[in-house]
């Protein structure tokens, strides 16, 4: 860990840079050319990008545990879609039955009841550390995988359509997904196809019948990768036909329905105020008998971790960064008051 004298002016932790392989040698004999400019993943990855200390998240879990009499964890295995084809509805039937479930349940409906989604974009060993946290052991938790990366940094700099190593701990995986956790396919299937439909929907049929063969896939999660010209990215690929009734479109270009839901994505887009992005004031808002989605990205959590210049001035991020060098013993969730008990 960071001294605290050190902390302002950290640069970030220092990553091996990715090696990577064409796709053209991996998919296609001519990979398409598109027309981007940004940095690769290298670049990227020698800077790092790890903004928050991992127990952001575990005292979450440790907190969530705690107060189990007023917080339900959910994963998308407990929502209860019965049509595919509702998804151009966003599954509004599957809402109304759940609300009804909830409201006939003295129980359920005294509680709020949380899902956490995880999107792994990179960084995969980030999520290893997480998921092998001893707080994860009572709340499962939805994992998206890519089944091939793209370095989205490259094909942006140069339109070279390149693949990353993706490495992947299986048996931890195995273990939490025995344990009630849920893992899901995060297409990025038009990056793969050069943003082409018709390439794009066989990567779809062919990652989604890959991940479904391995871990019993059924849940998806659209990737905001690299868009087209026209802006048009992996949520707006057309749902593949043949896995209408046999997947469900989670988030991102078609939704299952929140009453609330939280983003720590676009870490830095300009567009997002930091001071709304504290994770612990979101669960302050919670009130019993709604459901809320926690989107999450563990490649921005770990032990050795940076400051974000974006967030660097935030009085609630000030307070946390400091809380975590100076009281490694105190948690950062002790002052979180729920309004449902």
């Amino acid at each position: 860990m960071r001294k605290i004298g050190d902390w302002l002016f950290s640069k970030f932790a220092k990553q091996e840079p990715s090696k990577l392989t064409p796709l053209s040698q991996t998919a296609f004999e001519t990979p398409p050319v598109v027309r981007m400019i940004g940095k690769t993943d290298a670049e990227y990855d020698a800077q790092g990008g790890v903004y928050f200390p991992l127990r952001y998240l575990t005292d979450m879990m440790r907190f969530i545990s705690q107060n189990s009499d007023c917080l339900q964890v959910l994963t998308y295995q407990d929502l209860d879609v019965r049509d595919g084809h509702e998804h151009a509805n966003n599954y509004h039937a599957e809402y109304l039955a759940w609300n009804a479930r909830v409201a006939a349940d003295p129980v359920a409906n005294c509680k709020a009841h949380v899902l956490l989604q995880y999107d792994i974009d990179r960084s995969t060993d980030l999520m290893h550390a997480l998921l092998a946290s001893p707080e994860h052991d009572k709340v499962p938790a939805n994992i998206m995988l890519f089944n091939e990366r793209v370095d989205r940094w490259r094909l942006r700099s140069s339109g070279e359509l390149c693949t990353t190593e993706y490495p992947l701990d299986e048996a931890l995986l195995r273990r939490r997904q025995s344990e009630g956790f849920v893992i899901g396919y995060h297409t990025n299937a038009y990056e793969l196809g050069g943003h082409d439909t018709d390439r794009a929907l066989e990567i779809f049929d062919r990652d989604m019948t890959a991940m479904s063969e391995k871990y019993g896939t059924r849940f998806f999660s659209a990737h905001g990768g690299v868009p087209d010209a026209k802006g048009k990215n992996n949520n707006a690929l057309p749902y593949h036909p043949d896995w209408i009734d046999r997947s469900i479109w989670v988030h991102n270009g078609v939704n299952l329905r929140f009453d609330g839901v939280f983003s720590d994505g676009g870490h830095n887009s300009p567009k997002r105020d930091p001071k709304n992005r504290d994770l612990r004031q979101f669960f302050e808002t919670l009130q019993p008998g709604k459901r809320y989605r926690m989107l999450l990205h563990p490649q921005y959590y770990g032990d050795d971790y940076g400051v974000s210049r974006r967030f660097l001035g935030t009085p609630w991020y000030d307070d946390m960064i400091r809380t975590a060098q100076q009281q490694p013993e105190r948690s950062l969730w002790e002052n979180v008051k729920l309004n449902i008990k």
